[in-house]
């Protein structure tokens, strides 16, 4: 069932492991185990008399030579013992092999893209000249006549759906996150920074100007139009009920972070476990983006909040998710499992990064990807889909070795449908990828949901709470 998950893990920067191989090497290993308690078993029913010895005792002829191909198969067995061991080692390898060709493309591809970035942001301006100023006046007047940003991302919500086959595309996702990490270049191109120092300052070197660079400008520069712009956030509390039982594995707790066009717009779901010795773990589960106007609205889960997460800049979300805990109890040092979708994950990673709290799992669907480093033991988990455009978005892969990376291909030789806008980022598709993650044999996935169900092992009451944020609307 998890035959196209590939899963990576331990820092690696790109998917490589695929759950084939690692499959295959584990069951090796349980191959392997069992010959070497046969083979012992099996070689301690002979009776270990020489063939004098059982002669003298006349005994059947049948004995002696039963006892030959007993000792025969105990050194067949050694040595299939012995050549899973061999395979498995050569798996391993062959895996390393891969991993290193991988990275090595990606890191040419990456570097050929930095270059062009930087060339076209050099020469840009030479080209355009005096048509720059005019040119933005212009697109923003277009802008505005057309009926402004409302009608800008109406716009371009019909244009995904319309053309889904070439957004839901692995390639068109690559070309765009490598389109993202080049940004930086393009600016320090057009600054006419030396090739040296924009590397420098880049992701390829000290990171100063690295993937958080561009939304952040783009934050800054679209205030002066009355876009991204934030206000005050107020957290109500929008519902409260017992549950039966805890989420256990990765699909069960996807499934219950709220879907907010069905509940009236609660965004946060807490729930809050009671232990048998009286000590609390809380499960918090956070949607994704209600509103793509690229103005501010009265829902902080927007535009606004995504642009300003993604530059590092104070966003509406974040200030909701952190009132919700506090309404809900939760302090420094608690433990605490976060889960979120889109912009939710986002916001689940910020939060589990932050150190603020004992973090026994994190499980990240459909998200922009954070550069934000996990604390050690959190057990991370990020689902990603090859041909969903919002996760190429944000930074590059993840480096961390406290988050393992499941990818997968949601219609790899599937019809893409036409009904909806970015369909490969729905949510139910990422339910799916994740029962597939959770019936996969990957040991240090195991590990990890296994690690996330203990921390409510005993639980003797768990109350749901569910919380929904509103901002006041900043009018210009």
């Amino acid at each position: 069932m998890a035959d196209d998950l590939v899963v990576s893990t331990s820092g690696s920067t790109i998917g490589v492991a695929s759950t084939d191989l690692i499959g295959a090497a584990h069951e090796l290993t349980r191959v392997q185990n069992d010959l070497d308690v046969l083979g012992p078993r099996l070689g301690g029913i002979t009776i270990g008399l020489p063939p004098a010895a059982l002669n003298a005792a006349a005994a059947p002829p049948g004995v002696y030579a039963a006892a030959r191909e007993i000792d025969l198969a105990v050194g067949l067995l050694a040595r299939a013992s012995n050549d899973c061991g061999t395979i498995r080692t050569g798996l391993k390898l062959a895996a390393s092999a891969y991993t290193m060709a991988e990275i090595a493309k990606k890191e040419a591809i990456e570097a050929i893209a930095a270059q062009i970035g930087y060339g076209l942001g050099f020469l840009l301006p030479q080209i355009t000249g005096t048509l720059a100023i005019p040119t933005v006046v212009a697109g923003t007047t277009i802008t505005v006549v057309s009926g402004g940003p409302d009608k800008a991302v109406k716009n371009l919500q019909d244009w995904l759906t319309e053309n889904n086959e070439v957004i839901t595309d692995p390639a068109f996702c690559d070309l765009l996150r490598l389109a993202q990490k080049s940004l930086d270049d393009l600016i320090a191109g057009g600054a006419h920074l030396p090739p040296a120092a924009a590397v420098a300052i880049g992701d390829e070197g000290t990171d100063l100007a690295g993937d958080d660079l561009a939304p952040g400008l783009i934050v800054l520069g679209g205030g002066a139009l009355g876009l991204f712009n934030e206000g005050k956030v107020s957290v109500e509390q929008t519902g409260t009920s017992t549950v039966k039982a805890p989420a256990t594995g990765l699909a069960e707790r996807i499934a219950r972070i709220p879907k907010t066009d069905e509940n009236g717009g609660s965004q946060i779901r807490i729930d809050t476990i009671r232990h048998s010795d009286g000590t609390l773990t809380y499960e918090v589960y956070i949607s994704g983006t209600q509103d793509f106007n690229l103005k501010n609205t009265t829902t902080p889960f927007d535009m606004t909040s995504n642009m300003r997460m993604i530059g590092h800049l104070p966003a509406g979300s974040m200030e909701a998710a952190r009132e919700a805990l506090r309404q809900a109890g939760v302090e420094p040092g608690d433990s605490v499992i976060f889960v979120g979708h889109s912009q939710g994950a986002l916001l689940a990673h910020e939060l589990a990064a932050s150190g603020d709290f004992d973090v026994k799992g994190v499980v990240e669907v459909g998200a922009p990807i954070s550069g934000s480093t996990l604390p050690t033991g959190a057990n991370g988990v990020s689902i990603a889909h090859t041909d969903d455009l919002v996760t190429a978005l944000g930074v590059d892969r993840p480096t961390d070795p406290n988050q393992i990376l499941v990818e997968r291909q949601a219609f790899a030789n599937k019809k893409v449908p036409h009904d909806e806008a970015v369909p490969a980022h729905n949510r139910d598709r990422y339910l799916e990828t994740a029962a597939m993650a959770d019936a996969s044999a990957r040991g240090d996935l195991t590990t990890a949901r296994k690690a996330m169900d203990a921390a409510s092992d005993d639980a003797v009451s768990i109350t749901s709470t569910t919380y929904k944020a509103v901002r006041e609307k900043k009018e210009r």
